[in-house]
């Protein structure tokens, strides 16, 4: 069972941060937020999360300047 002091399904932090399970998921492969695996359920730091939600992060796709 997971201290739930300490760590989060996610589930529970993607409705925390109001984003899909998937994008979660995302982060957490890039390492931005920081998960472990418990046995078949991943759990993110709520820690982690909690930093990562302080973020100033903007909806879409990033734009990038083409140097042509």
């Amino acid at each position: 069972m997971l201290d739930q002091k300490t760590w989060l399904t996610v589930s529970e932090a993607a409705k925390l941060l109001h984003l899909s399970e998937i994008r979660v998921r995302q982060f957490m492969q890039t390492g931005r937020l920081n998960a472990v695996k418990f046995g078949h359920v991943w759990a993110v730091d709520r820690k982690s999360l909690e930093k990562f939600a302080k973020i100033k992060r903007q909806p879409g796709r990033p734009w990038h300047v083409r140097d042509n």
